[in-house]
């Protein structure tokens, strides 16, 4: 009987390192997971640094031309770093990010002078609230390649509000067309930002779609 009970007791210890091992590979796993996806984010801005140095310059040569040039080769070469792999690696400011998601919205509406409509509502984002660069532009980004932006009844609606320990960010919009690959990737940096913190809810019938983020910052 008590020989029973010393290997029952070996049994249950070898269990627990067993599933502690598990555990520990799991996490191994994911933290490669993780750094693949921000490799292949990495690769895609190497030239960045280059772009950003080469619009300074212009910037500085299209001052005695026009300012609004000037102005606006300053929002992209400003756009231009915070997309550099150098900012990649941490996360930013809410400010930041919002900051960045405007001049955003204003470069890619210039060459629709009038015809571009989008409406943007953004509560004063807390100081302290920290997320990865480009996530929210990332949505932007989508609905403006997918969706229709030339329909004044219909503008791309543009909300967020972000509090000590929770942000919502929504946003919907006209259908063009569908972009899965472009929401399989939002996907992907939300499961590896935020596992088990954020609910990402779609809606969409093929007029209209509707993305609602959540992230629980606690």
């Amino acid at each position: 009987m008590h020989d029973r009970y010393i290997s029952k007791m070996k049994m249950q210890k070898l269990q627990t390192i067993l599933q502690k091992f598990k555990n520990k590979r799991k996490t191994t796993e994911l933290q490669l997971e993780r750094a693949q996806t921000e490799l292949a984010f990495l690769k895609s801005r190497l030239n960045s640094g280059f772009l950003y140095d080469t619009l300074n310059y212009m910037h500085s040569m299209a001052y005695p031309v026009s300012d609004h040039l000037a102005e606006t080769i300053s929002k992209l070469a400003d756009l231009t770093q915070y997309i550099s792999a150098d900012n990649f690696i941490k996360k930013v400011s809410v400010q930041q990010e919002v900051l960045q998601l405007h001049n955003y919205i204003e470069l890619y509406q210039m060459p629709f002078s009038d015809n571009f409509y989008v409406d943007v509502k953004i509560n004063d984002p807390i100081d302290n609230i920290q997320i990865p660069p480009l996530l929210l532009t990332s949505f932007v980004e989508n609905a403006f390649k997918s969706g229709v932006t030339n329909d004044a009844k219909r503008p791309v609606k543009i909300y967020l509000q972000a509090y000590p320990h929770r942000l919502t960010f929504t946003l919907s919009y006209k259908v063009n067309h569908i972009r899965d690959e472009a929401m399989t990737n939002i996907r992907g940096r939300l499961a590896l930002f935020y596992p088990e913190k954020h609910e990402l809810l779609i809606a969409s019938n093929g007029e209209t779609h509707k993305s609602t983020l959540i992230i629980n910052l606690d």
